[in-house]
């Protein structure tokens, strides 16, 4: 999921009002409602904390494993083991911008839960290479485990530890130490007597691969931070056939190759390789990826960029040829303040008042 970190020093509200400035906002919390406006062109409102915020057809919407449409987040049909409506009471993660008006939404990652376990197998049979069939069961510490198939947050097959498919008809892996990622379900849920763990990530540390002989490549994490010295890009991730392919990193949407790097042959398991892919402090580079495709000869993947940004907020310049107006504000009013006015390498002076007494912010509000 994509954060962006603000660095926030707040000004008065006299130096700029709120028309003047897009003002970054981040919110994380129990989300309340969510309506689709219901005309087709993907628009809503999402209100989380009891804060409204407006879903433009631009925003992006997603869940751990999913894209969604406004429609689909909306929905009011109670996820697999669930009560309530669709997402509601489940958390929200929204970036985007306040526009002197309202709360408007760029990025929007939804999800029931974030419930971990991480354990070991403690039973299990499996026909089919999910483990979903009808008759099919899997327990982890002796909770029931059940495979997520509702398309606004479906379950990845399941893995090993390198972040490939493996199937789970060649063996049920009891005694494997896994861990799985999901929500706990609030009713029973056939085929379980009791309420299970509702998964959309699965992984054990052994399995048969569902693809052997074949080459892959996998990614595990996909990082990045934009710097004034350039992006700080990390890519984390796993090949097999061969152990020590060359893993070419690009930018998805742009086609920018990153760089490249090889593999190295695990010592315990030399059929699979890993790779930790490292870029900083190159000019040529001075944006973040949305997403990046790490590419082997035979085959390649996509994985999402968890992006962070260093923002520095400042307020539009007075127009030209005309002197700013400065007010005198109390002290005990200057908290009040909605605009950043700090660069540390580029400062308009013209926005600072030549005489201090005219501009004093108490040490608390910085």
């Amino acid at each position: 999921m994509k954060r962006k970190v603000i660095i926030a020093v707040f000004a008065l509200m006299s130096l700029v009002g709120f028309a003047q400035a897009q003002i970054p906002i981040e919110l994380e919390g129990p989300i309340l409602s969510v309506a689709d406006n219901g005309n087709g062109n993907g628009t809503g409102v999402i209100t989380v904390m009891g804060i409204t915020v407006v879903i433009p057809a631009t925003a992006t919407i997603h869940s751990p494993t999913a894209t969604l449409t406004i429609a689909q987040l909306a929905n009011a049909a109670p996820l697999p083991g669930r009560l309530q409506p669709g997402f509601v009471g489940g958390t929200a993660i929204i970036t985007g911008q306040f526009n002197g008006v309202a709360a408007i939404a760029e990025d929007i990652f939804v999800e029931p839960a974030e419930n971990v376990a991480v354990g070991v197998i403690t039973g299990g049979s499996c026909t089919d290479a999910n483990c979903s069939a009808p008759a099919d069961f899997l327990e982890i510490l002796g909770a029931p485990l059940l495979r997520l198939t509702d398309p606004r947050i479906p379950a990845k097959p399941p893995a090993n530890a390198f972040g490939f498919a493996i199937d789970l008809s060649q063996g049920t892996p009891i005694g494997s130490p896994a861990s799985v990622e999901g929500y706990f379900g609030q009713v029973a849920v056939s085929p379980n007597a009791d309420p299970a763990i509702h998964y959309f990530i699965l992984e054990t540390d052994v399995g048969v691969l569902r693809n052997p002989g074949i080459a892959e490549v996998s990614i595990l994490r996909a990082q990045c931070r934009e710097r004034d010295r350039g992006i700080e890009l990390s890519v984390l991730g796993a090949v097999h056939t061969p152990a020590d392919a060359v893993v070419e990193i690009s930018d998805t949407v742009r086609g920018t190759v990153f760089g490249s790097i090889a593999a190295i042959s695990d010592v315990t398991d030399p059929v699979f390789g890993s790779y930790d892919f490292d870029l900083r402090d190159d000019l040529n580079f001075l944006v973040c990826p949305d997403s990046v495709t790490a590419r082997v000869t035979g085959a390649e993947v996509v994985s999402a960029v968890d992006v962070r940004r260093d923002t520095v907020i400042l307020p539009p310049p007075p127009p030209a040829n005309t002197a700013p107006v400065f007010t005198s504000v109390p002290p005990a009013t200057a908290a009040v303040g909605v605009a950043l006015v700090y660069n540390a390498t580029a400062v308009d002076c013209r926005q600072f008042p030549k005489n201090p007494a005219e501009f004093s912010i108490p040490k608390t509000t910085i």
